[in-house]
Parts: C-alpha cells; structure tokens; sequence
C-alpha cells in the first residue's frame, strides 16, 4: 500500500490548521471592530445628554396641556417620548408629531390631549418626557405644580 507518510501528513494537517485559524481570526477581527466602532459611535453622541422639563402647563377648558422641555445637556437630542398622568395613573395622548429635535440648549414644547385624563388641575399628577439618547425627565416628584388656566 503506498500512501502519504506521517511526516508529510503532519505537516499538511498543521498548514491547513493554520490557514482556517488566520481566516476565522480576520473574519472576528473585522466582525468585533464594526460593532464597536457603532457601540462607541452611538456613545459618543449621547455622552453627554441631558433634558429638563422646565414647567407643564393645563389648560382644562380647552383640553390641551403643554410640557416645555430645555435641552441642558451638550449634546443634541430627540424627545421620543412625553405624557402626563393624573392621580388615577390615566395617560394623556400627544398632540405633537415626535419625535422631535432638541439641539443642544435649546427648548421646545410638546402639546397633549387631556380630554377625560385632565379635567381639573388637581387632577395631574406626573409629566415624563424620554428621549431618543434613553434620557428621561419627570416633573412633579418634587412638588412641582404645574400651571393651570
């Protein structure tokens, strides 16, 4: 029976070792760079992000409620996300498309629908806003009173 020795054997087996080994390490190399170049990407922008919710305005009489929300982070922002509860935990829904752009200080208002949620100011209990970076803000935990006409 002739065939290959077990030197050349070996030697064959190691080669063949190594090329599927460089292979499979460059294809994790590059795999491993892309998703952390766009996990720190995504990090860098929103390192710094910060929104506040400045004040909540209830205008009972006509249904509508307005939270003023101030970018005071340094980087720019989205709200994604904005509602106002009252004491029986009910929602508000948005009047405004979001989201909505918040460039670095700067402020805008988001617009909701209190018909049957809000009907008199003793009613609100919270306003939340979250935002596209996962930042959130909340008013009312603090004795914040908003203002009513």
């Amino acid at each position: 029976m002739k065939g290959v020795s077990t030197l050349v054997a070996a030697v064959l087996l190691v080669g063949i070792v190594l090329v599927a080994s460089t292979l499979a390490l460059n294809w994790m190399v590059n795999l491993q760079s892309s998703t952390g170049n766009s996990i720190s990407n995504k990090t860098m922008e929103c390192n710094t992000a910060a929104v506040v919710i400045d004040k909540v305005y209830l205008d009972t009489a006509n249904s509508v409620g307005r939270i003023v929300v101030r970018n005071s982070g340094f980087d720019d922002d989205a709200i994604s996300g904005a509602l106002i509860t009252n004491t029986r935990g009910q929602t508000t829904t948005n009047l405004t498309q979001l989201p909505v752009t918040l460039t670095r200080g700067s402020q805008t208002s988001i617009s909701l629908n209190l018909t049957n949620v809000i009907t008199a100011c003793a009613n609100f209990s919270r306003a939340f806003i979250s935002t596209r970076c996962g930042v959130s803000g909340e008013y009312g935990t603090a004795g914040e009173t908003p203002v009513c006409s």
